[in-house]
């Protein structure tokens, strides 16, 4: 039996994985559909953490710190 892929990540990856590249993913998508329609908005959802992160937790702070730096580049 094959193992897991998501269990030989690193924690962190698993994180970064879930958190930043689905919402990467999701911005890539829609955002060519709203150019096209002139209107639109996307809504991106990240934490407290990104301001205020928590040492214990970091990959979980990165993510969402990224989360709002993408959000902060979109036109």
């Amino acid at each position: 039996m094959a193992a897991n892929p998501a269990s030989c990540e690193e924690p962190g990856a698993l994180i970064a994985r879930t958190n930043l590249w689905g919402v990467i993913y999701g911005v890539k998508e829609f955002l060519p559909l709203l150019r096209q329609h002139l209107e639109g908005h996307i809504v991106n959802v990240s934490s407290i953490n990104a301001a205020v992160p928590f040492p214990s937790n970091a990959p979980y702070n990165i993510s969402k710190y990224a989360i709002a730096g993408l959000s902060w580049c979109l036109p």
